[in-house]
């Protein structure tokens, strides 16, 4: 008479366990890197709608508003419809107008994606690079003024990839 088996072997369970560590040794650093991945995108998406207020303000004003000013007409207070923070940026801050009066910078403090606050930061900054016309740039290490502590996989492409001035 053979005899039937009632249940799993202690090699098979050991195997479903190696198998389950495997995948959770590359899924847990994944998600991780796509929950940090998230919260960039949204402050890529804030920046989006300031940028687009700026934009109009410069073409109205023929300059961008200062920062903090007290006067509605011509500071970064009349620029009321930005959203200025979400669910993982903290705050979207417009420093003012560059020395030059022609750019104009902002930056994102974000929550948690590194481990101090140079790592949680991303700025755009609107500027003229090698004589060639103003754009916004986020690029890591593109100019002086340009700062962001984030590595580079979670940048949004566009502060990622290294390119040559447009004006130039």
């Amino acid at each position: 008479m053979s005899r039937k088996q009632l249940g799993f072997t202690l090699i098979e369970l050991m195997i479903v366990v190696a198998i389950i560590g495997i995948l959770a040794a590359v899924a847990i650093p994944a998600y991780s890197d796509y929950i940090k991945k998230s919260k960039v995108a949204e402050a890529n998406q804030l920046f989006s709608g300031a940028k687009t207020e700026l934009g109009t303000f410069y073409a109205d004003a023929g300059h961008f508003p200062a920062a903090g000013s007290t006067n509605v007409k011509n500071g970064w207070d009349s620029v009321t419809s930005v959203v200025s923070s979400g669910s993982y940026v903290l705050a979207l801050t417009y420093e003012g107008p560059l020395d030059d009066g022609a750019g104009a910078s902002v930056t994102a403090l974000l929550d948690a994606v590194g481990t101090d606050d140079a790592s949680n930061t991303i700025q755009w900054v609107y500027a003229k690079h090698d004589n060639g016309p103003p754009f916004w740039s986020c690029y890591k290490g593109y100019s002086a003024v340009t700062k962001t502590g984030l590595e580079d996989k979670y940048l949004p492409k566009s502060c990622r990839i290294a390119r040559t001035d447009p004006g130039a």
